[in-house]
């Protein structure tokens, strides 16, 4: 939808085809603006041809650059779906800093709820942070985020507020699939492979589970239908299903999940997807299999989560008489605010905050930028945002403590102070990452104080960005002779991150037990059975640990 070159700009930021149709729900009721959406140009489904279906003024950022075009005109805020620590949205929120334009993130899913405060994809100090609920709100300002910027709006994406495609496009779907007319569906949806997202708490057992469950437990009369992520090659979901789950359907990777729970009497999912709010919205039931975690859903929806096969005849016979009743403390407690009502307080935040041009306090925002630059972007690159620091601030003990870290100079004193400023949260475990690679790259053996500073790391919020960091001291540990420390941290990742992939890697080869299997595996290698051998060896090393850490 273009609009008039005279209205004031809104820029904003897309990562996914989602986030396209997020900008469509909110441009309906932003009239009197513009918008230009920045985008990675790298990304497969932002080709140009895909770009040009849509009526927006679309500008490519092509290796995180941030084009000068980009801020043309009368630019009055930045909007976001996602905050990640990554070089394009970093470069955004900095450019966006230093020309005094606010920038606003919207929680475009529940995501503290649903994935139990492991997953935030708001780390960047934006200035303003609308979230879907007043229990995401109270959890993010329990993370030091400031109060007074973040506010309980609602979640305004559900695709419901956009027009329904039709009769025909339900048709089209089905009969595309081979859908048999009159039979009902069910779907199971799956979140991103852990072998593409670290973070993702679906890896090749809990997937090999859900397909298995539901395929060997849904009653003959239904049709199972498989929808993947769409960030995910379904290549490699193909060969799940057809092992698991060899009667259902893989559904197209960018099918829109509007148009899939259009065709659906059941959706399955494991409890940390978004989909399952789309599907309650719609008064579509929900089961939940949560495979070796724990969901929201517990304690509320007891007897519609299912843990084998012969469960799901026990919950689809609760679904038959008014199964919604089953759900009304999950919609009191996440979904209060009905999307309408939500996208109208989205709406007159974003229209506020944009007219004002309210911002945070900037010299705050450039030290977290700062910490996030030297953990993730690189240390080369921190000269810029220092000099803006100290351009508002001059050189402070605090800032000269701040650059010391950075840098990699810091002592025990500078990491006391900078813990103190930062408080709970990832600021906090920003600051310990720093110092773990400080006291390993100068190779200064840690203190018993050093050894409380960085305790409760890795933190279980995003723990996986900052895993190389762990293994490395891990690692350090043990060379430096603190054994017992270095085992409670393989125990505690062990249990809390085991789901890795590069967890259970690092886990089995941790040198602690190496003695104790290396009979095993030299007796277990001939040739004929060297595959089986080297799993085995794998995981006899990951159960001696997992004993030690029991006993």
């Amino acid at each position: 939808m273009k609009q008039s070159e005279d209205y004031p700009v809104l820029i904003f930021y897309a990562v996914s085809p989602v986030h396209m149709r997020n900008l469509n729900i909110l441009s309906k009721r932003l009239e009197g603006w513009s918008f230009r959406v920045i985008y990675n140009a790298e990304l497969k489904w932002f080709s140009p041809d895909k770009i040009g279906q849509y009526l927006y003024d679309c500008i490519p950022s092509v290796d995180a650059r941030i084009p000068d075009a980009l801020w043309k005109g009368d630019v009055r805020a930045v909007i976001m779906s996602t905050a990640q620590v990554r070089k394009l949205p970093f470069k955004l929120v900095k450019s966006a800093l230093i020309l005094g334009v606010p920038v606003i993130a919207i929680e475009e899913v529940h995501q503290l709820a649903l994935h139990g405060k492991r997953i935030n994809n708001y780390m960047l100090p934006v200035d303003e942070l609308l979230v879907a609920s007043e229990i995401e709100r109270r959890e993010f300002i329990s993370l030091g985020y400031p109060a007074d910027h973040v506010h309980s709006t609602g979640w305004p994406f559900y695709s419901g507020l956009i027009s329904n495609k039709g009769r025909n496009t339900k048709d089209e779907l089905r009969n595309r699939l081979g859908l048999i007319k009159g039979q009902p569906v069910a779907t199971l949806s799956l979140l991103m492979s852990s072998r593409y997202e670290c973070m993702s708490v679906e890896n090749d057992y809990a997937r090999r589970q859900l397909l298995s469950i539901v395929s060997e437990g849904l009653p003959s009369n239904y049709q199972l239908l498989v929808k993947g992520h769409p960030g995910e090659d379904p290549r490699g979901i193909e060969e799940f299903v057809k092992k698991y789950a060899p009667g259902a359907k893989l559904v197209e990777r960018y099918s829109d999940i509007q148009d899939v729970l259009s065709i659906t009497d059941v959706l399955f999912n494991q409890g940390h997807s978004q989909v399952v709010m789309e599907a309650l919205l719609r008064g579509l039931p929900v089961i939940i299999v949560p495979v070796g975690v724990n969901t929201i859903f517990e304690g509320i929806l007891k007897d519609l989560i299912i843990r084998k096969p012969d469960d799901i005849t026990r919950a689809l016979s609760i679904l038959d008489g008014d199964f919604m009743k089953a759900y009304a403390s999950f919609f009191q407690t996440h979904l209060s605010i009905p999307p309408q009502k939500a996208l109208e307080f989205t709406v007159w935040r974003i229209t506020e905050f944009a007219r004002t041009g309210k911002i945070r306090e900037s010299v705050e925002k450039l030290r977290e930028l700062v910490l996030w630059e030297a953990c993730f972007i690189g240390r080369d690159k921190i000269d810029d945002t220092l000099g803006l620091i100290k351009e508002r601030i001059g050189e402070s003990s605090f800032e000269c403590r701040l650059e010391r870290l950075v840098r990699g100079n810091a002592d025990y004193k500078d990491i006391v102070a900078l813990l103190d400023w930062a408080g709970p949260g990832l600021r906090r475990n920003a600051i310990q990452s720093l110092w773990i690679n400080t006291m390993v790259k100068r190779g200064l053996k840690p203190g018993e104080e050093d050894l409380e500073s960085v305790k409760d790391f890795p933190p279980l919020m995003m723990g996986g960005l900052f895993m190389r960091v762990v293994f490395r001291w891990g690692n350090y540990l043990y060379k430096c002779g603190y054994k017992q420390a270095a085992e409670t941290l393989i125990c505690r990742l062990d249990n809390e991150f085991g789901h890795m992939n590069s967890v259970c890697n690092y886990v089995a080869g941790f040198p602690h037990c190496s003695g104790q299997i290396a009979l095993t595996a030299y007796k277990l290698t001939p040739q004929p059975i060297l595959f089986l051998a080297s799993k085995l060896w794998h995981y006899t090393k990951l159960d001696v640990i997992r004993r030690i850490c029991r006993s």
